[in-house]
């Protein structure tokens, strides 16, 4: 995913959800022409350069072929400037329709760092659709959030304006070797991720999957692992219909560097597309037919020649009704959380603070859904705290031993004599208990809390529990 994804849960989402760079940006002067690898019977472009998504410095000595024919991608160190890698299908920019899109992986995504991001997807050419349009992305990051779900899928709709949907996953691989795949047809998008390495019609190992039919929403459809947002029901504008780039990476979430600093390595053995169904129009070798001859071109110039094919249907994605909370410049939000700010509505891509959604951009924490209408409900103080930890203060009794006569415990919330202070900068293990306004607080998780970063219990529950 250029994002994720992009990246990109944040995708919760993706979800990715959402870090999404346009197609390779023509470099303004002259430069030489980009390596390209042999791997697994097909050309692959390497990038180089900067930009996004990330934005990322590229560096084309980050992928190789061994002489087994494994695909080595690497997040590299040098001389400490942190580099990424991407490759592309087809030194002729080539695309691929309806099918089966499988890979081999030799490596752990599931213990991936918070910001690093393996991206396997499609990426829509500038006459198919806009970034943020028509992907279909496997992504394994956590987005720079330690508590997020490693694992995403995403269907990114046909059209301009609406929603992409997306599924989270908690990923846990029994071994270095992994299968990644997804069938794209016309009215579904179906994933799968196996234990070991499978042959494509073999299942076994199965241990996360996800079929997006935009005809069948689930009953739960906007939660930490599942969110669905094509409400047009319709798969000729919630999946995209035409043959598109395919691209694969290995990328820092907003170009830092590993929160470990150390370097990535993860290997592909292979590469494997069936064409299924009846392929769209252009039959995916047949790339010459869309004008990209000027290769670069097909980037910073087409741009406004991009609705054409899809007139009917930006009709179809309706103002998203209702509007969200105001924005808090002092609240923190999470992944999926969504807000309202000068009449749009905005969804967080990852864990965010302090940043206006107006002015997010695409690379930033917020994602557009479009302007509302209605009222907007006063921001909250807080938006994720008080309420789910209030009534848990009082129900365990063990501070008042011996008043077991008096019904009242609560009278015991003064700062207990044993509890710190919490602090940010400090290292809690899970059970450490503090102080803080007052009451007592268990941890749940064993984190540190940043500096600047206000994770008090308070705005904070999932790592905290009032006593």
């Amino acid at each position: 995913m250029r994002t994720l994804q992009k990246i990109g849960v944040l995708s919760i989402i993706p979800l990715y959800l959402l870090l999404h760079s346009a197609a390779w940006a023509a470099d303004p002067t002259p430069t030489p022409a980009p390596k390209v690898l042999r791997w697994s019977g097909f050309d692959w472009q390497v990038r180089a350069g900067g930009g996004g998504p990330g934005p990322n410095n590229w560096d084309e000595r980050n992928a190789w072929v061994d002489e087994q024919g494994r695909l080595h991608l690497k997040i590299a160190n040098r001389d400490g400037v942190w580099s990424s890698t991407e490759i592309q299908l087809g030194v002729s920019m080539d695309r691929l329709g309806f099918g089966t899109f499988q890979t081999h992986m030799v490596g752990r995504p599931d213990q991936l760092d918070p910001n690093v991001v393996f991206g396997f997807y499609t990426y829509p050419p500038r006459d198919v659709g806009g970034d943020a349009t028509n992907e279909i992305d496997i992504e394994f990051s956590k987005w720079g959030n330690a508590f997020a779900p490693i694992g995403n899928y995403t269907v990114w709709p046909a059209v301009n304006g609406a929603v992409r949907s997306w599924h989270g996953f908690d990923l846990v691989l029994d071994s270095d070797l992994s299968t990644h795949r997804f069938t794209w047809q016309s009215d579904k998008v179906s994933f799968q991720t196996l234990n070991g390495h499978r042959a494509l019609n073999d299942s076994t190992g199965e241990t996360a999957s996800w079929v997006f039919d935009p005809r069948f929403p689930p009953a739960q459809t906007d939660n930490r692992l599942n969110q669905w947002y094509c409400s047009s029901h319709d798969p000729l504008q919630c999946i995209s219909q035409k043959p598109q780039y395919f691209l694969i990476n290995l990328w820092q979430v907003g170009g830092r560097a590993p929160t470990d600093n150390k370097e990535v390595e993860l290997v592909l053995t292979d590469f494997t597309y069936v064409p299924n169904g009846t392929p769209p129009s252009p039959v995916p070798s047949s790339v010459p037919t869309p004008t990209p001859v000027t290769q670069p071109s097909v980037v910073p110039t087409t741009g406004p020649t991009v609705p054409p094919t899809a007139t009917p249907r930006p009709t179809a994605t309706p103002v998203p009704g209702s509007c969200y909370t105001a924005w808090g410049t002092d609240a923190v939000y999470l992944t999926g959380q969504r807000v309202t700010r000068n009449g749009r509505n905005y969804e967080a891509k990852w864990w965010t603070q302090g940043n206006d959604p107006t002015t997010s951009g695409q690379w930033g924490p917020w994602l557009d859904l479009g302007a509302c209408t209605g009222t907007v409900p006063s921001p909250t103080s807080t938006p994720t705290a008080q309420p789910t930890v209030k009534p848990t203060v009082v129900p365990t009794t063990p501070p008042t031993s011996a008043p077991t006569v008096t019904p009242v415990p609560p009278v015991t919330p003064t700062p207990a004599p044993g509890c710190p202070p919490w602090q940010e900068g400090v290292s809690y293990a899970v059970g450490a208990c503090v102080s803080y306004q007052g009451k007592q607080y268990t941890a749940l998780i064993a984190h540190t809390a940043p500096v600047g970063g206000n994770w008090t219990p308070l705005v904070v529950p999932v790592l905290w529990q009032a006593k």
